[in-house]
């Protein structure tokens, strides 16, 4: 899936109250209205729950800022140019409690890159298979080599249950 996809993605799950992302998912108000135009999608507004878990998360974060900096400068150094703000919003989002996916809001029901779900859904309906799998897309599509958005198959192999698609 590409990055912008993912961007996308997140975009509409943190506008949707999932997982624990920060206000703005931790981005200045202009970087949020620049991946907002570079969206194309429209802010909608957070029911009174979800503002109030993004409001302590903010404020969570705003304790551990130098780690926050420093994880998200990391992080850039290794993101494809067109992921934009995804390592800020990474390295936000992995401040929270959970697993990073589940902070993230990712499930295993949405995907919209074609591929992606041809790849899913030749696991089958095991779901475990399918959230390792989903788990390995995501860096590979932000963190791939400079042109290539490929998804090596030695990668593959290793998780748990995709031995079947092979």
């Amino acid at each position: 899936m590409p990055p912008l996809d993912w961007l996308r993605r997140l975009w509409l799950l943190y506008h949707a109250g999932k997982g624990s992302f920060p206000l703005r998912m931790g981005l200045s108000p202009r970087d949020w209205q620049a991946l907002r135009r570079r969206l194309g999608e429209a802010e909608t507004p957070l029911d009174g729950e979800a503002l109030t878990r993004r409001r302590l998360m903010s404020e969570l974060n705003a304790t551990r800022e130098e780690e926050r900096q420093q994880l998200g400068a990391w992080l850039a150094g290794w993101m494809q140019q067109e992921a934009g703000p995804m390592a800020q919003i990474i390295a936000e989002v992995s401040l929270a409690f959970n697993h990073l996916w589940q902070d993230l809001g990712l499930g295993v029901a949405r995907r919209t890159a074609p591929a992606d779900d041809r790849l899913l859904s030749a696991a089958g309906g095991d779901e475990r298979t399918q959230y390792a799998l989903e788990k390995v897309l995501l860096p590979s599509a932000l963190f791939a080599p400079a042109g290539g958005g490929y998804l090596p198959v030695a990668k593959l192999r290793r998780v748990p249950g995709a031995q079947r698609l092979f």
